[in-house]
């Protein structure tokens, strides 16, 4: 069950209030950087567009449709310092296509790193089968067998979150393709590696976000 407290509660009914009702909600500021959409976190006050409260690895998310940059977008209720429900239309349908195609192509509610729709392939120990098929990651995902070798295919966007989660199976995966998931699941193990080999001040950084970054 999550954790929220009366604040998140009161947050959510009114969030929940403006679906049912196509209102728009108000936010006077968000925090932190949780699903790459407040990456640059942003502070100003904003208007969106409720669409989904979703319920993702035991936090709810507000899946909206961000007016000022014209997307979709996913925060965390927790992110949402306050919000208020606006006297205004929101017309949450109008959105419905691009938010259900948004977040198709994400990996659970994170941003992608470009437009792009990958053709995952994950080499995947056999004993991670049974476990990985009772559960649910991905629309897309499938499992198949190649000479006893098990391989897990998602069609998606590559994003913080797949790393993460690729990360969780430790030694008992390997990434097949795409190239570019493998370039960024080895700079994330080089930059974990170098934060322990390095006495340096830790700084936040989200290399999945800043497309000017090399890999």
């Amino acid at each position: 069950k999550p954790v929220i407290t009366l604040h998140d509660e009161q947050k959510i009914a009114l969030v929940q209030k403006a679906i049912a009702n196509g209102k728009k909600i108000g936010i006077s500021k968000i925090i932190n950087d949780e699903t790459g959409d407040n990456a640059q976190f942003e502070t100003k006050q904003l208007e969106l567009v409720p669409i989904e409260l979703l319920l993702h690895r035991n936090n709810y998310y507000v899946g909206s449709y961000h007016l000022k940059r014209q997307c979709v977008v996913f925060f965390n209720i927790k992110q949402m310092v306050s919000v208020s429900l606006l006297d205004k239309k929101g017309t949450p349908e109008h959105y419905w296509e691009a938010y259900t195609q948004e977040l198709a192509i994400r990996f659970g509610v994170t941003k992608n790193i470009d437009a792009n729709v990958y053709d995952i392939k994950i080499e995947i120990a056999n004993v991670l089968i049974s476990f990985i098929k009772n559960h649910h990651w991905h629309p897309s995902q499938k499992i198949t067998k190649e000479k006893n070798h098990y391989y897990l295919h998602f069609t998606c966007g590559i994003n913080r979150e797949l790393i993460g989660w690729l990360c969780l199976w430790m030694y008992n995966i390997k990434i097949i393709q795409p190239p570019i998931l493998q370039d960024y699941y080895k700079k994330t193990l080089r930059k974990m590696q170098s934060n322990i080999e390095n006495q340096f001040t830790l700084v936040y950084r989200n290399i999945f976000v800043n497309a000017a970054e090399e890999l």
